[in-house]
């Protein structure tokens, strides 16, 4: 029977002890990162830390369809070389981000053969929500078309009055 996963799922606080760049069994080119977990946040530069701190790996497929999400996740974490390559310890003007706290996220998913375990990869933060922009005729008439259920729903709820201007109810209908 394989281990359950040892984190819970959701956001966590941990450290870059290892990265380097190679190739994957499967020959793709990957960035590979070696993390402490260090606890759950506690704020916005703080945290809770979990009572035993192991380290996981994060595996980041480094192709023409995926180039993107990395750069974007590099931009995250404060990556600030001029190449991805600097992150090779080897390269000649390598950038470590060994020792830096970052944020990750833990996900549990079962495995190829059905078993769970932990999923980790970089928190990327909050994404911006990015709408396409109403023209000004569009917003006029999405405001007329809420001002109108508004106004109607104003006059279905007002209590009906006689003609004395006294409300009526159920009192008020003969049997």
């Amino acid at each position: 029977m394989a281990n359950k996963p040892f984190y819970e799922e959701g956001l966590h606080v941990g450290e870059i002890r290892q990265h380097g760049i190679g190739k994957a069994k499967t020959g793709t080119t990957q960035i590979v990162w070696r993390v402490k977990i260090l606890g759950l946040p506690d704020g916005e530069v703080s945290y809770a830390p979990h009572r035993q701190q192991y380290e996981r790996t994060i595996y980041m497929a480094a192709t023409e369809k995926t180039a993107a999400f990395v750069g974007e996740t590099l931009e995250a974490i404060g990556y600030d070389g001029e190449r991805v390559s600097q992150l090779d310890p080897t390269h000649p003007n390598h950038v470590s981000m060994i020792g830096k706290q970052v944020n990750l996220w833990c996900k549990h998913e079962d495995d190829q053969e059905g078993n769970p375990r932990e999923r980790w990869q970089f928190s990327r933060g909050a994404s911006t929500l990015e709408l396409p922009q109403l023209s000004a005729k569009e917003v006029r008439e999405l405001d007329s078309l809420f001002g109108r259920n508004k106004k109607a729903a104003a006059i279905e709820s007002a209590p009906v009055q006689n003609i004395h201007n006294q409300e009526i109810d159920d009192s008020d209908i003969p049997f």
